[in-house]
């Protein structure tokens, strides 16, 4: 997802919905922005993921007993892969679960 795309759909939330929580994380590496309102659904979550696009992946090993093997990611310095997730909150587990595509929150 764009940031353009991503600026239309938080708008629309801001505007059509009661906002409860708004914020960011720091990811490892990336960025998360997430708001949480109600919606017809119930209490809903909706979580944007920005990372680095993932370029290349390299094994370091040894053949000597004890080694320890490692992965090295290497990152894209000016390409990033964007994401969306949505949940609702579900009162009887007290957990966020993954909406289903094709339900429409913004009717």
């Amino acid at each position: 997802m764009n940031d353009e795309k991503w600026a239309e759909v938080s708008n629309m939330i801001e505007e059509k919905f009661d906002v409860i929580d708004h914020g960011k994380e720091d990811l490892d590496p990336g960025e998360l922005e997430y708001y949480e309102f109600e919606s017809p659904l119930g209490t809903t979550r909706i979580e944007r993921t920005v990372r680095p696009k993932l370029i290349d992946r390299k094994m370091h090993a040894a053949a000597r007993i004890g080694a320890e093997g490692r992965e090295e990611r290497i990152y894209s310095k000016d390409e990033t892969v964007g994401f969306m997730q949505v949940f609702v909150y579900s009162i009887e587990t007290e957990e966020w679960i993954e909406a289903e595509a094709g339900k429409n929150l913004f009717e």
